[in-house]
């Protein structure tokens, strides 16, 4: 692999925790009225995340199936086999959190669970809003229809004319309103990243173009100008990438889902209910009790990698160098 891919992919784990950090610290904040400092300031703008996420997931992903051998349907598993079984232990721990305050408290204050079977389904397959009717039970659940909708549509582009129908598909998300075209842009900038880092410069451009048009058209301006600088530093991954000043952010970033996942139902509702201390609402109480929230979801979503997440990766890496 070359420096410039080793600084490539450093940047993604980078951009990854920074990502995941923001919108966490975001998520800890929206409870409370906004104040007026620098950094209450970033916080409300820290949901632009999961702009940086969708670019950061459009290379990956292109990058993968690029790679994928077993055909469609191995694809198709590995990149399930990274959303679900986390998913679905994050939905018990909500689910736990749930119980946990109606014993303590005799009230739900956390989230609504299904009324119905049809309800669980489209909750357990994560096809709730904006996928379905049926909202989510984590605040950040959205963002895994977007994801799940993406996956089948590389997918069915399998060594396919990827580069004709990704441009044609970018032209649709131009044009066309609604799930899962309102986000495509950003996940194909990431796409046209990738096509680009092979040396596919027309192809690149034109997905890179219509893409940029698309999110700044379509997107609010600080998730446009979030998801494209994004694009940049991937196409011009920066030397300080593999600097000692950020390497925790790159740790962070190789558990980033997990965080993603974890951080409402502990930094939200868990901790904030049952901590021994109450802190006011002005600046240094509010950025210590943040800095509490973050390490204490740092640590459960490590365990939470280490105990389902990584396991997963290795399976379906296991099962895709079984021979047919």
């Amino acid at each position: 692999m070359s420096t410039t891919d080793d600084r490539r992919n450093s940047t993604i784990d980078i951009l990854r925790g920074c990502s995941a950090i923001a919108v966490a610290v975001f998520h800890f904040n929206a409870p409370y009225p906004a104040l007026p400092d620098v950094y209450h300031g970033m916080a409300r703008q820290g949901w632009i995340g999961v702009s940086v996420f969708f670019v950061l997931s459009g290379f990956c992903i292109s990058a993968a199936a690029s790679k994928q051998k077993g055909g469609v349907t191995m694809f198709w598993f590995r990149r399930l086999m990274r959303i679900y079984p986390p998913y679905w232990a994050s939905l018990l721990l909500v689910l736990w959190v749930v119980a946990l305050r109606l014993t303590t408290s005799g009230a739900n204050d956390v989230t609504g669970l299904p009324k119905d079977a049809v309800s669980w389904f489209y909750t357990v397959t994560a096809l709730t809003s904006p996928a379905s009717h049926v909202p989510t039970m984590n605040w950040v659940y959205w963002s895994l229809s977007y994801e799940l909708a993406f996956y089948i549509m590389m997918g069915l582009l399998f060594f396919r004319a990827v580069g004709p129908a990704m441009i044609a598909l970018s032209l649709i998300a131009l044009f066309k309103l609604g799930y899962p075209f309102d986000q495509w842009g950003l996940f194909g900038l990431g796409v046209g990243c990738h096509i680009l880092s092979q040396r596919r410069f027309v192809t690149a451009a034109c997905i890179l173009a219509i893409c940029l048009a698309q999110v700044f058209l379509r997107q609010n301006l600080n998730a446009a100008v979030a998801g494209t600088f994004a694009a940049i530093l991937i196409i011009f991954p920066p030397n300080l990438a593999l600097s000692q000043i950020v390497r925790p952010l790159k740790q962070a970033g190789l558990f980033s889902y997990s965080l993603y996942l974890v951080h409402v139902p502990i930094g939200c509702f868990l901790i904030p209910n049952y901590m021994p201390w109450k802190l006011g609402r002005q600046f240094w109480p509010s950025l210590l009790q943040d800095s509490i929230l973050l390490v204490c979801c740092l640590a459960v979503a490590r365990f939470f990698y280490i105990a389902v997440e990584r396991p997963a990766h290795e399976y379906a890496r296991r099962r895709s160098l079984r021979p047919n």
